[in-house]
């Protein structure tokens, strides 16, 4: 049940893109940014000449239909998103702004967290998005036994983010 409801709002591309480039820059430091960078082109996940903090902001900027921000209490979704990724995108939200209602999301209270810690928190908070997103998009079917959705979203999440433009870091006609 919701204590209060959140604020709504529409944000532009170009307002999301300024929204994940402050929080980039934000919650991880530079030597942070540059250790994460160094592990991934030394295990060649990225080329040398790809420009990590970019990419990173490329990516979330293209792949965000929406987002919960803690510190306002405020859930947006992008302008110009169909029905279909709006309703996707408020079930999976609207969970997170009932999360934060109970528990404290606000990055703030991260520092100072390990890694396992915080991978740990984030995936809980995520997890419990996810499945009431997939349980309304698909109230009929027992989401976490059905191998066909898990293989159906593995197969989506390997064509579609991997696939998106910003991840295209080797340039016009290299070789993948």
């Amino acid at each position: 049940t919701f204590l209060r409801p959140p604020r709504l709002g529409l944000r532009t591309r170009a307002e999301v893109r300024q929204y994940v480039d402050q929080i980039y820059r934000r919650e991880l430091p530079p030597e942070r940014v540059a250790s994460i960078a160094t592990a991934y082109h030394l295990l060649g996940l990225l080329p040398d000449t790809a420009g990590f903090s970019r990419l990173v902001v490329d990516l979330h900027s293209e792949e965000l239909r929406g987002y919960y921000d803690p510190p306002t209490d405020s859930l947006f979704c992008v302008a110009g998103s169909s029905a279909p990724e709006l309703k996707e995108v408020m079930a999976h939200e609207l969970v997170h702004a009932l999360q934060a209602q109970y528990e404290d999301l606000h990055p703030e209270r991260e520092r100072g967290w390990d890694n396992d810690t915080r991978t740990a928190f984030h995936a809980l908070i995520e997890g419990q998005a996810t499945y009431a997103t997939m349980r309304l998009l698909a109230p009929q079917r027992n989401v976490v036994a059905e191998t066909a959705i898990w293989d159906f979203i593995t197969s989506h999440l390997r064509a579609g983010p991997m696939a998106r433009p910003a991840m295209n870091i080797r340039g016009p006609g290299s070789n993948p």
